[in-house]
């Protein structure tokens, strides 16, 4: 665990200007061959005399004791110690201990500078008495006004006889031997061991007081990047790696806490994204010998291996990917619960005793969206199944999720996930934070595809339970099981994949259901955190990987005493009234049972959101010949439109002149807001649902809705603007053009020009004028909504759109422009011809070849792009290497490929530098290419937008948004693509310093005063304490 914050040793000026004339004259570091060195040493002690090889030696098998002294640069913000050794090794610095080896072929990363003293400094290394090949490698690289190197060299000292005063600053070392050099770093057997990637140092994460982390492993590169974990019943570790290339891993905790090295679980599966050991069993979302699905394997014969015979599949699972199969749990039930993303589709022999059914869009002015992932995808979106453990009988539980990773059961026995935002719908209308939702028994989250999600006051979808904004949703667990203080005990842990942090969610009971607060938990850049589980010894374990990226697994522990409270068994909370009430009404959801209609209509009007849903929820599973003439006639206005708005859920054609007549007992000028949008989306929902009112009802509707419109919130603007516009209603151009011209945000002008789109009467010349015009005004003057910022500054960014919202923009302006005549286009000409005001795309300028960059030529320099590096000539060669043509950075650049603004949370440098080097290593399926082999030999490559019975439509040109489309007649195969859209050689044209400029550029997320940045005048300085006396 690090500090937050580093202390301000060197504040005052006048203390700068006393000390400068001193720290000017501090040495370099240490004598000859401290200047001559250029790179790390093996080190060894000194071999006997008839014994000159120190490997062969008999004193290489005993304990060594290492110390060397240097001196910091005048200012020392950074101190990265690389280490590898045999297992055991310590080393302290300054007598306190900074990092310890597992392995000789696992790599140490540390961030010590919070150690470092002014002057002189101590680093003393223990080797244990080594098992196989003896040796000492380790590199300190200090950054400050100067970048200098400690190596281990012959200039150390060491000896074999145990000093008990051997740390201690006054300890004089002069008695000991000069260590020996086995090699340079690269060396056989060990090889350029210090350049393989390992996963972020726990020191360097910073946690809760009271908290520490502890890197357990560091993947090997023929281990694969981690995706998915579970504990088995031996407390045995088990990891999933993604993609097709690695089995399943096991480690086996020691009692000391090591772990041993991974066995590979013998199972014919591969690319697990959840894991769950339960019945004797191992459920494994993945792919298997029968594609895409939920198995179940079983060691029948006890030899701890799953053989072809013991796998079984339960139910298969159409598409994969990123927003494919996700988790599996373990309900209190005893149910298996798996819970999929919104490109899964829903699969077959579902139950009709399910609790969740009878989706659909259910939006206006449906707008299909070709621009996301998600593209073609259907209602209801990301869904929640159960099974019994033998995978027989499967209900739909919960559906109209993005795309939740991960979910988890409260002690109470209640279910709750976190859902993804779509960073690509930043500053649109539409655009959903991520949050935690309660999943109850029929639960609808409102998910739609792009311009189709459902805003937050749609009564038929239950809200979140908190907000958390920003951030790619991974891991989830309740800390039930953890040996924490009893808050962290109740608490729901949720990992963040984009932005490298486990946040704690602190749940109390709110009605029928529950509220919460959120705090970080940990955090670590980069940390780029996949799945979460708690152990038998009550310890956190978390990995890192996806995307190909470097994986990692800690453990989390708690180094304070723990009160009796705080380890009590029981942490479920006593039943409230509303809660039990909410379970009575989940009885009949998806089943016609005698005696329900009466059991729920009185709380159908309940002032709890969540048990008016529940019953309503309920009713709809009734037979409606039941139900209905008590839902028209029912006078109490809650009940009465919530019956209604199930009415029109389930209802006919035939049904929609009585609900009309039943909703106009209900006068909207005598309701409050709340119930007017319920009025809305009942009317909403009969008119997508029961067929376009009657013209006679079509009239009688903007008589009544009209005098509404404009009205003083932004709600009911929303919906009011979406109706009159499909009613057609006379008024409705100029008052929206009037609320448009005086919109206070981007969202709110937005959803004018969209909606007003879809209008082909009621415009006057002038008015037409007037709507283009709107598409021409600028809107970095109009605020963002306060929440919306906060979650950016949360997440340590600055606000930026989403990379999608100019070409949706482009969209609804072609929209609008399809529905003009040929004389209102030739009168429009000017303001058609102009172009929107949108994100900067900047123009590179051309560059001369300097050299074919490869890895091996930039990684031994990458720790030079923390400091001393130049901003401006890091933007430029950003621009120049064409990064802005087709990533968002900032609040400028294209929509082709990922926003990048965030990379340095997620990515490590060295991963940075790989996808710029080969960027077809790692391809995301959210922007991978595929590949159509025609029947005349022909190939066609490009982004696939759409996909039909007749053919597919490909992008083939992102730069020119040019499109194919395929016949399915002419193709022969399609396939993934295994080339990035990306080019290769996009570096060739920079010199390494611009690389690392670039670098540090797009770790600081376009800050031009990131710590790379800063000269020592302008930064915060630290040197650690005085080492005088």
């Amino acid at each position: 665990m690090i500090p937050r914050a580093l202390p301000p040793l060197l504040q005052p000026a006048l203390a700068f200007l006393i000390l400068l004339p001193l720290l000017a004259r501090v040495a370099p570091l240490t004598g000859a061959t401290a200047a001559a060195a250029t790179e790390p040493h093996w080190i060894w002690t000194a071999p006997s005399a008839d014994a000159p090889d120190p490997a062969g030696d008999p004193a290489a098998t005993q304990t060594a004791w290492f110390r060397h002294s240097f001196r910091t640069p005048p200012y020392t913000w950074n101190a990265r110690l690389s280490l590898s050794a045999p297992a055991g090794t310590e080393v302290f610095l300054n007598a306190r201990p900074v990092a310890a080896s597992r392995a000789w072929d696992e790599p140490v990363r540390a961030e010590v500078s919070m150690n470092l003293l002014q002057g002189e400094n101590i680093l003393a290394v223990r080797v244990p008495r080594p098992s196989g090949q003896p040796g000492l490698l380790l590199h300190l690289q200090l950054g400050g006004t100067e970048t200098r190197h400690v190596f281990s060299s012959p200039d150390w000292r060491v000896t074999s006889e145990q000093r008990p005063d051997w740390l201690a600053p006054a300890f004089d070392p002069s008695g000991w031997s000069p260590a020996v050099s086995l090699g340079a770093h690269g060396v056989e057997p060990w090889g350029h061991i210090l350049d393989r990637p390992v996963a972020t140092p726990a020191g360097s994460l910073q946690l809760l007081p009271g908290f520490e982390a502890t890197l357990l492993r560091s993947a090997r590169p023929n281990e694969g990047s981690w995706i998915a974990l579970a504990i088995d019943p031996k407390g045995r570790i088990v990891v999933a790696p993604e993609g097709d290339g690695h089995p399943l891993w096991r480690f086996t905790p020691a009692p000391d806490g090591s772990l041993s090295d991974p066995e590979p679980v013998p199972a014919p599966i591969r690319a697990a994204m959840g894991l769950l050991f339960a019945h004797g069993s191992l459920y494994a979302n993945a792919r298997g010998p029968e594609g895409n699905g939920l198995y179940r394997l079983t060691d029948t014969n006890g030899n701890d291996r799953f053989d072809p015979e013991e796998v079984r599949l339960l139910k298969r699972f159409a598409g994969g990917g990123e927003h494919g199969y996700h988790a599996v749990t373990l309900g209190p039930d005893n149910q298996i619960y798996v819970l999929n993303g919104n490109t899964t589709g829903l699969p077959e022999g579902l139950s009709p005793h399910s609790p969740f059914r009878n989706a659909a869009e259910d939006v206006l002015s449906l707008n299909p969206d070709e621009t996301h992932a998600a593209r073609g995808a259907l209602a209801p979106g990301g869904y929640v199944v159960r099974t019994d453990p033998d995978g027989r009988t499967w209900e739909l539980v919960a559906a109209g999720l993005r795309n939740a990773y991960d979910f988890d059961f409260h002690p109470d026995g209640e279910l709750f996930t976190w859902d993804s935002d779509n960073e690509w719908d930043w500053g649109t209308p539409w655009y959903r934070p991520a949050r935690v939702f309660h999943l109850v028994s029929g639960a609808e989250i409102g998910w739609r595809d792009g311009t189709r999600a459902w805003p937050d006051h749609y009564p038929d979808a239950i809200p979140g339970v908190v907000d958390i904004g920003l951030g790619s949703p991974t891991g989830v667990r309740f800390g039930t099981r953890a040996r924490f203080p009893e808050k962290y005990r109740r608490a729901l842990f949720l990992q963040d994949w984009s932005y490298g942090r486990i946040l704690a969610v602190h749940l109390a009971p709110h009605g029928a259901t529950y509220r919460g607060t959120f705090e970080e938990f940990l955090k670590g850049q980069p940390l780029n955190l996949t799945a979460l589980a708690f152990g038998p010894d009550g310890a956190m374990y978390f990995t890192t990987g996806g995307r190909g990226t470097q994986s990692g697994l800690y453990r989390v522990t708690y180094r304070d005493p723990l009160s009796p409270a705080d380890l009590q068994p029981d942490l479920a909370s006593p039943p409230t009234p509303a809660r039990q009430q909410r379970h009575a009404l989940e009885q009949f959801h998806g089943r016609d049972l005698p005696g329900a209609v009466e059991a729920v209509w009185e709380l159908l009007g309940d002032p709890d959101p969540a048990l008016r849903f529940a019953a309503r929820v309920a009713l709809e599973a009734q037979d409606l010949s039941r139900w209905r003439p008590r839902a028209l006639a029912e006078s109490h206005p809650t009940r009465a439109l919530t019956a209604l708005l199930a009415l029109a859920r389930t209802g006919g054609p035939e049904d929609q002149t009585a609900l009309f007549r039943a909703l106009a007992r209900f006068p909207l000028t005598g309701l409050d807001e709340d119930h007017r949008l319920l009025k809305y989306r009942v009317l909403q929902l009969s008119f997508l649902r029961q067929g376009r009112p009657s013209p006679e009802w079509t009239s009688r509707a903007i008589e009544r809705l009209g005098p509404l419109y404009p009205a003083p919130g932004w709600r009911e603007n929303f919906e009011l603007a979406r109706l009159l516009i499909f009613l057609e209603a006379p008024s409705v151009v100029g008052r929206t053009l009037d609320l448009l011209a005086a919109a206070p945000s981007q969202q709110q002008q937005i959803h004018y020009l969209a909606q007003l789109r879809h209008l082909r009467s009621g415009w006057t010349p002038p008015d037409r004028e007037r709507y283009f015009d709107g598409w021409l005004q600028p809107r970095d003057h109009l605020p963002q909504p306060g929440s919306l910022l906060h979650w950016f500054h949360d997440v340590g960014r600055d606000y930026v759109d989403g990379t999608n919202l100019d070409r949706h923009l482009e969209t609804f302006r072609r929209d609008a422009i399809a529905h003009l005549s040929e004389s209102e286009r030739a009168a429009l000409r000017p303001r058609l011809d102009a172009p929107i005001v949108r994100a900067q795309v900047i123009p590179p300028q051309p560059r001369s070849f300097v050299q074919e960059w490869t890895m091996d030529d930039l990684i031994p320099q990458l720790d030079r792009a923390s400091y001393g590096r130049n901003f401006d000539r890091g933007r430029r060669a950003f621009i120049d290497a064409q990064c802005y043509l087709c990533h968002r950075f900032g609040n400028a650049g294209g929509s082709i490929g990922p926003d990048i603004t965030a990379t340095a949370s997620k990515y490590g440098r060295r991963e940075l530098l790989e996808s710029l080097i080969d960027p077809s290593r790692v391809i995301s399926d959210q922007y991978q290419n595929v590949r159509v082999f025609l029947l005349d030999g022909d190939e066609v490559t490009g982004r696939l937008l759409a996909e039909s019975d007749s053919g597919w439509t490909l992008e083939t040109d992102p730069l020119a948004a040019t499109e194919r489309f395929v016949p399915r007649a002419d193709a022969e195969s399609i396939e993934p693509s295994p080339i990035s859209g990306m080019p290769e050689g996009l570096l060739n044209g920079l010199t390494a310093g611009e690389i690392l400029d670039m670098i540090a550029f797009i770790e600081s997320g376009g800050r031009p005063d990131a710590p790379a940045f800063q000269s020592p005048n302008t930064r915060p300085q630290y040197s650690g304490p005085d080492s005088r006396p």
